[in-house]
C-alpha cells in the first residue's frame, strides 16, 4: 500500500501538479497581502499592471499555441518535429522584437497615456516584462511536450515568490515600482532557466510553409483563446474605465483569486492537454469517452473547489475588511461564470482536434458582444459594479450553451434544448450554481454555505468518488504524458 502512495506522489505529473498548487497557493496568499498592505487606490494601480500583463499575453500571435497542436499533429514524424520547433522559436523572436518597437514608439511620443494609473513610471520596464513572458512561452509549450515539467513548475514559482519576498521585507513601505522590478527579475530569470538544458537547442530558422502554417493555426487559436477569455479582459476593462480606482482594484482583486481557483484545476488538465487532442482525433465512440473522463473527473473536482474556495472568500472578506461584503459577491457571480463554462471543457478541446476552432472564436467573440452590450447599459443605468460580474456570467452561459451544442453535431448527438441545459447544469452542477447565487445575494453566514457544502457533497457522493478513482488511477500512470 505505501509503496503505490509513493509511487503516486512522486509520479511526473503528481509532483507537478503538487508544486503547482504550492505555487497557487503562493499566489493566493500574495494577492491577500498586497490588497491589505497596498491601500486601496495603489492595489488599483497593481491591477492595471496585472491587465495590461494580460493584453500584453496574447500577443505573440498564439505560435506557443500552434507549436502544440502541430507537435501533437506530427508526433511520429522527428525531422518535421525539429522544422516546427525551430520556426516557432524563430517566429516568437522576431515577433517580440517587433511588439518590443512598436510599444517604445508609441510610449515616445505619449507622455499622459494611462495617467490615471500613473503609467509613465513603470511602463518601459513593464514593457521589458511582457516580452520576456512571451519569450517563455514557447519554451513552456516546448518542455510540456518532452514531458518536462520540473522546469514549468520553476517559471510558476519565480514570479510569486520574487512577491512574496518582498511583502515580507517591504510590507507597507512596498511600491509599485518595486513590484514591477521583481516580476521583471523573476521572469528574466525563468527565461534563462529554460534557455539552459533545453531538450533540443533551437536553431534560427524562417521556412515559408512552416511560418505560414504556424501563424495561420496560431492566429486561429489565439482568436479561440482570446474570444473567450477576452469577455474577462473587456469585463475588467470596462470596470477600469467607468469606475474608481479602488473599485477597480476590489473587482481586480475578486477575479485575481477567481482565477487562480480555476488554475489550480486547470494544472491537472494543462499537462494532458497533447494528449487529449491526439485522443479527439480518433472516432466519435472513443471521443465521447474521453469527454465522458473530463467531464466526471474535471468538471466534479471544479464544482467541489469552487465551493470551498468560497468558503476562504469569506475569510479572506475579514482580513482585507476595506473590501468586506462586496468582494465576497463579486467573487462568488465571477466563480459562477467560470463554474457555467467548465461543462465546455472536454467539447472545446474536441472541436480543436478536429480541425474547427474557428466555430469557438464566433461563438466567443459573440459572448464578448453580450458584455459589451450590458457595459453599455451599466454605463446608461449607472449599475453597480456587481452588474457587470453578472454580465460574464451571461456570456459564459451563451458560449457554454452553444460550444455544446455544435460539439454534438460534430459527435452525432442528437441535440435539443432541454438535453444540452441537462448536460451543462448535470452531475448535480445546479446545486452549485444554486449554492452560490444564495451566498452571493441572500445569506453570507459560514454555517449556511458549509451546511449547503455537506448537502451538496452527500447528493454528490457517487459523482466524487468516481473523480477521486479515476484522478488517481491517470496520476499514478508513468505513461500519462506519453502520446
Amino acid at each position: 500500500m505505501f509503496g503505490k502512495i509513493f509511487q503516486l506522489i512522486f509520479a511526473p505529473s503528481s509532483v507537478y501538479v503538487i508544486i503547482r498548487y504550492v505555487t497557487y497557493a503562493m499566489q493566493f496568499v500574495n494577492a491577500v497581502l498586497l490588497a491589505r498592505y497596498l491601500d486601496v487606490f495603489y492595489f488599483g494601480i497593481y491591477s492595471f499592471i496585472m491587465l495590461a500583463m494580460q493584453y500584453m499575453s496574447y500577443s505573440n500571435l498564439g505560435i506557443n499555441e500552434s507549436l502544440n497542436t502541430e507537435y501533437a499533429a506530427h508526433k511520429n514524424d522527428m525531422s518535421r518535429l525539429n522544422d516546427i520547433w525551430n520556426n516557432a522559436w524563430s517566429i516568437n523572436i522576431l515577433l517580440n522584437i517587433v511588439i518590443a518597437l512598436a510599444c517604445c514608439a508609441v510610449f515616445g511620443v505619449t507622455d499622459d497615456l494611462f495617467r490615471a494609473y500613473q503609467f509613465n513610471d513603470y511602463k518601459y520596464l513593464l514593457l521589458a516584462t511582457c516580452i520576456a513572458i512571451n519569450l517563455s512561452k514557447v519554451y513552456i509549450t516546448y518542455y510540456k511536450l518532452h514531458g518536462r515539467l520540473i522546469k514549468l513548475n520553476i517559471q510558476q514559482i519565480l514570479p510569486n515568490l520574487a512577491i512574496f519576498v518582498l511583502l515580507m521585507v517591504y510590507r507597507e513601505d512596498l511600491t509599485i515600482f518595486g513590484i514591477v522590478v521583481a516580476l521583471f527579475v523573476s521572469n528574466t530569470a525563468a527565461l534563462l532557466v529554460f534557455r539552459i538544458g533545453v531538450p533540443v537547442i533551437p536553431e534560427f530558422s524562417l521556412c515559408k510553409d512552416w511560418i505560414t502554417v504556424l501563424i495561420r493555426r496560431g492566429v486561429t487559436l489565439l482568436l479561440y483563446n482570446l474570444s473567450f477569455y477576452f469577455l474577462t479582459l473587456l469585463a475588467s476593462s470596462i470596470v477600469s474605465i467607468y469606475y474608481s480606482v479602488e473599485t477597480f482594484g476590489c473587482y481586480s482583486f475578486a477575479n485575481t483569486l477567481v482565477n487562480g481557483v480555476v488554475m489550480s484545476g486547470g494544472a491537472f488538465l494543462f499537462i494532458f492537454y497533447p494528449k487529449i487532442l491526439n485522443r479527439l482525433r480518433t472516432e466519435n465512440a472513443e471521443s465521447i469517452e474521453v469527454i465522458r473522463k473530463i467531464r466526471e473527473v474535471y468538471v466534479v473536482f471544479m464544482d467541489l473547489i469552487s465551493l470551498l474556495s468560497i468558503l476562504c472568500i469569506l475569510a479572506v472578506s475579514t482580513i482585507v475588511a476595506q473590501y468586506g461584503p462586496q468582494l465576497v459577491m463579486i467573487y462568488a457571480i465571477l466563480m459562477l461564470g467560470r463554474i457555467v463554462n467548465n461543462a465546455s471543457t472536454g467539447y472545446a478541446a474536441l472541436l480543436i482536434a478536429r480541425g474547427k476552432e474557428h466555430r469557438l472564436v464566433i461563438y466567443g467573440f459573440l459572448s464578448v458582444l453580450a458584455v459589451a452590450g450590458c457595459g453599455v447599459c451599466v454605463r446608461e443605468l449607472n449599475l453597480p459594479v456587481e452588474a457587470v460580474a453578472l454580465s460574464v456570467v451571461i456570456a459564459s452561459f451563451i458560449y457554454t450553451y452553444l460550444v455544446v451544442g455544435f460539439a454534438w453535431n460534430v459527435l452525432g448527438i442528437p441535440v435539443s434544448s432541454r438535453l444540452i441545459l441537462s448536460e451543462i447544469f448535470g452531475m448535480n452542477k445546479w446545486l452549485v450554481c444554486a449554492i452560490i447565487l444564495l451566498n452571493a445575494f441572500v445569506l453570507h453566514s459560514y454555517m449556511v454555505l458549509i451546511g449547503c457544502m455537506l448537502a451538496y457533497c452527500m447528493v454528490n457522493m457517487k459523482n466524487i468518488r468516481r473523480a477521486i478513482g479515476i484522478g488517481f488511477a491517470v496520476l499514478s500512470n508513468k505513461n500519462a504524458l506519453s502520446f
